[in-house]
């Protein structure tokens, strides 16, 4: 298992490194494929919260409050901890699901602009 802000900071930092700003929207689309992709190929749950479906989203309140602040602009900080320490998924198998949604996101998203 790892927490939700370790996925988002793992995915923000593949944004971050790109210049490719993302929204929340987009970010909580993303944590959502890379937890059903990592159940379907393990068998296992990533992470422990439930996601819950508001208006034509699906998303974590965790990660919906913490990033809130941004609203429908870009999200240009990683979730840190009550000490300011920013955590990221140390995982081979998750970081490879991680890069493969953020390689056709970009795809995705290329042939839309």
């Amino acid at each position: 298992m790892v927490s939700s802000y370790s996925i988002a900071n793992s995915i923000l930092k593949k944004s971050f490194e790109d210049h490719m700003l993302i929204e929340v929207e987009t970010l909580q689309a993303l944590i959502y494929l890379v937890c059903t992709d990592f159940r379907r190929k393990t068998g296992k749950i990533l992470i422990y919260e439930n996601f819950k479906k508001k208006d034509n989203s699906i998303l974590l309140m965790s990660v919906y409050n913490h990033f809130s602040c941004f609203k429908t602009g870009n999200i240009t900080r990683f979730a840190r901890d009550a000490n300011g320490n920013v955590f990221v998924v140390n995982d081979f198998k998750i970081n490879k699901i991680i890069n493969c949604y953020w390689e056709l996101y970009k795809i995705w998203l290329s042939q839309y602009k």
